[in-house]
């Protein structure tokens, strides 16, 4: 071990006689732009060149030895390094890349705390659910001993620790291991599964608290279906009436309801409970209401929020200016527990609606959104033609899929995430009578381009979907989809009738052109010789309508 009290002149490097410092890692960095300059640090594990950088930037330094200092700590700090450590006051303790492999890291770690708990602390760790480390796992590599996210913060939880800072060291990075293009594509699915897998090393910055602190439970209750309802203003309160009361006419009774809203007004939360409670003696649902308050559109960052704080095994997404009817989710929960896909879309029914004259809504007409009898992959990785509030998820087959949707979108927001869905995971169709409706409306107000919006809106309107289709279509580049023979098979057969049909229509285009130019050509000959005997005055006027034969 080392002790560096207080630092003298002699303690900082004057020029270049110095010994050169060795590269600096992605941690070195880190802890550097985050301690402040004469912050006492102790670091937990053999780091030579990270203890220069420090007493280079001004900081008393403590060096502990790893195994020495686990095993010191279960003598409570009486004795060797631990006493040594708690002596020290640190305002900073830095631990090891490898810390975690020290046997029994949970409790070294609560001990940790216990012996610092005044000290800032920064825990390095490797992802187990990066790309690269399953990728060192698959090709009989040996990979560094990681964490996952969920385990470590339930540990600092448990020992006090509050994490106000999550940094990533390391994104994952094709190692050469396997052929390129196969790493590339099995790193792609990696990512659709769990976003973070893009993340290779980590750094937690937190501060004790002197007490455990609660997290949120993620047990999913069985049977519950959690409906996630995004909400933008106070002005669509009117719409939510009409969504609100058709989902407690719900034949499903086991039923949450999550409002996700990002109204400025803090008053609008007493507002959306109200209008929950007026429905709930008729629907007998729970719900809770979600506060964002956001002056820009952030309708991703609305579902994220209400997943996050959505309770049921079951889950749904709605619009507040959309309607579900009553069998909707009793007839896809029933689907999904009659087999054993991980989610199930119905039949939808669009519904037009026209504006009175004293602004009242009325529905014009009503068709059905045609999609087909079955999933088709291609059509969908095409364009988007099942809408968010269709389908249902069971997220116990999800397994550790994560639920999001992507916050730098929008528009397109939910497309991008059935995207990333669809290429691990097929749904299965209910075949029965559409069962929800996608209402638009003549004055513009649907996000999509419908509707009499003055000209202004609607040119913003065609700009945001421009730039968010370029956002979108880059998605679907870098999509990796799993896919069955069946599935290609189906895909092929799809491509050649498709293949049949154009050539088809080409060459009837091309007979058409043989048999009716030429006839008509002669028609218009023998007309131009007929006028030219009998009415030459004429003649100019009749040729010009003959030319729209031509």
């Amino acid at each position: 071990m080392q002790i560096v009290p207080e630092l003298k002149r002699t303690d900082v490097p004057a020029g270049p006689s110095e010994t050169p410092l060795a590269p600096a890692t992605p941690l070195h960095r880190a802890v550097l732009e985050q301690v402040r300059e004469g912050a006492r640090v102790a670091l937990i594990g053999a780091d030579a060149a990270l203890h220069q950088a420090l007493v280079q930037h001004g900081c008393p330094v403590l060096s502990l030895g790893l195994k020495e200092l686990a095993a010191a700590l279960p003598q409570g700090g009486a004795s060797g390094a631990a006493q040594e450590l708690g002596a020290f006051r640190a305002d900073v303790v830095v631990l090891a890349e490898n810390w975690a492999e020290t046997g029994e890291a949970e409790s070294f770690l609560a001990q940790l705390v216990a012996l610092t708990p005044r000290a800032e602390l920064a825990v390095p760790f490797y992802n187990t659910a990066s790309a690269s480390v399953l990728m060192a796992s698959l090709t009989g590599q040996v990979p560094p001993r990681g964490l996952t996210e969920e385990q470590l913060t339930r540990w600092l939880a448990t020992a006090g620790v509050r994490v106000h800072q999550r940094r990533v060291l390391e994104a994952s990075r094709l190692q050469g291991a396997l052929a390129r293009d196969s790493e590339r594509a099995m790193r792609n699915l990696f990512l659709q599964l769990n976003p973070r897998s893009a993340d290779h090393q980590v750094l937690y910055w937190g501060q004790p608290t002197q007490r455990p602190i609660a997290l949120p439970s993620r047990e999913l209750v069985p049977g519950l279906l959690s409906i996630v309802i995004r909400n933008h203003s106070r002005d669509r309160l009117k719409f939510l009436d009409h969504a609100i009361f058709a989902l407690s006419c719900q034949e499903h009774e086991s039923l949450e309801i999550v409002i996700a809203t990002q109204c400025q007004d803090v008053l609008v939360v007493e507002e959306l409970k109200a209008l929950l409670e007026k429905y709930r003696p008729l629907g007998r649902f729970t719900f809770q209401v979600v506060h964002e308050p956001a002056d820009t559109d952030i309708r991703a960052r609305l579902i994220n929020k209400g997943v996050a704080a959505a309770r049921g095994q079951y889950l749904a997404f709605l619009d507040d200016d959309d309607v579900i009817y009553p069998q909707h989710y009793a007839e896809l929960i029933q689907t999904l527990r009659g087999g054993n896909a991980a989610w199930a879309v119905g039949r939808i029914r669009r519904a037009f609606f026209d504006t009175g004259p004293r602004g009242e809504l009325f529905c014009r007409y009503k068709d059905e959104f045609q999609r087909g009898e079955t999933f088709n992959l291609g059509k969908l990785v095409h364009d988007n033609y099942i809408t968010c509030h269709a389908y249902v998820l069971d997220r116990q087959r999800l397994g550790s899929f994560q639920i999001s949707f992507p916050e730098e979108l929008s528009l397109h927001e939910d497309y991008s995430f059935l995207l990333r869905l669809c290429a691990l995971f097929r749904p299965v169709f209910s075949q029965k009578v559409p069962s929800c409706e996608y209402r638009m409306r003549d004055d513009g107000s649907n996000s999509i381009l419908h509707g009499s919006a003055s000209e202004s809106a609607w040119r913003e309107k065609q700009r945001n979907w421009t730039l968010s289709t370029v956002l979108k279509d880059a998605t679907k580049r870098n999509l990796q989809v799993l896919m069955t023979e069946q599935e290609l098979q189906d895909d092929l057969e799809r491509a050649q009738q498709q293949a049949q049909q154009v050539g088809m229509e080409l060459a009837r285009q091309q007979l058409l052109n043989e048999v009716q130019g030429p006839l008509r050509f002669r028609i218009i000959d023998k007309a131009n010789t007929v006028l030219k005997k009998r009415g030459a005055r004429v003649h100019g006027v009749l040729k010009t309508v003959l030319k729209t034969f031509v």
